[in-house]
């Protein structure tokens, strides 16, 4: 390693472990005085982690990673969104007036609708799985997106895989749960004209949550799940992917609630 900060090839050795002790000791000073490097670091261990685990014969927890940031929200802030989580977490997702869903939405549906029908046997997170992602976050979206964690509402990421949305490259993450729930949220390297503010559009195939956060683009995508659940979880990732900090206890016990209260996702 040079003078210079660790490029990603670099971060992905040391993250897989394959560097020489002088120049594990390197990067790991680099990432000790950079949040931004920490914050890469900390997400593709937690990809990785969570590819590595997708093999597993019955659904486990996926730990949470509390993600280093540039700066934390007053305590105000954080008060205040827990009160608007406490009412009915803020002002529903609204449907965009005036405009259609995008030409792309069809292809994500399809890309989560053949994951999702697959998913039950799904050997997910296989080395070739974890590649993809690796190229995808380097070569194309040159910045490691946030990915939210749902296991307070007993969703587990247990999938990964890269993929082309309206000729952009994509992730697809696949979030399953424990009574047939199948959820994805499809990252997009160029978020085109999404606005920041999270957008619901209505299909036949149910509702789809669309924003951009981080100069990237989201899309979240389910199954059969009940519509208020749903829309929790949306809620929760723009709010998450947005701040870059994993659901605050209020949100998990929500998450939990949700679940609870909600019917099993039909097969």
């Amino acid at each position: 390693m040079t003078g210079r900060d660790p490029d990603w090839e670099l971060l992905n050795a040391y993250v897989d472990g394959e560097l020489d002790a002088a120049e594990r000791a390197r990067v790991a000073d680099a990432v000790a005085r950079d949040q931004e490097l920490a914050h890469a670091v900390a997400v593709l261990s937690r990809l990785k982690q969570a590819a590595q685990d997708a093999a597993w014969d019955e659904i486990g927890e996926v730990p949470a990673v509390e993600l280093p940031r540039k700066g934390r929200r007053p305590a105000w802030a954080a008060a205040a969104a827990a009160l608007l989580l406490a009412v009915g977490l803020g002002l529903a997702a609204g449907i965009w007036p005036g405009k259609t869903a995008p030409q792309w939405l069809d292809q994500a549906r399809a890309v989560h609708a053949r994951w999702a029908q697959g998913a039950s046997g799904e050997p997910a997170g296989t080395a070739s799985t974890t590649s993809a992602l690796i190229l995808a976050a380097v070569e194309d979206f040159r910045r490691v997106p946030f990915v939210p964690d749902f296991s307070a509402g007993k969703l587990t990421l247990t999938s990964i895989d890269a993929a082309r949305i309206a000729e952009s490259p994509a992730l697809r993450l696949g979030y399953r749960g424990t009574r047939g729930c199948r959820v994805s949220l499809l990252i997009l390297a160029d978020p085109g004209e999404l606005s920041a503010e999270l957008a619901q559009f209505d299909t036949e195939a149910g509702p789809a949550y669309l924003w951009r956060a981080g100069g990237l683009g989201y899309a979240m995508l389910a199954s059969s799940m009940d519509r208020a659940r749903f829309q929790l979880l949306a809620e929760t990732a723009h709010r998450t992917t947005h701040a870059h900090s994993q659901p605050d206890d209020r949100t998990r016990m929500a998450l939990a609630e949700s679940r609870a209260k909600s019917e099993p996702c039909r097969a």
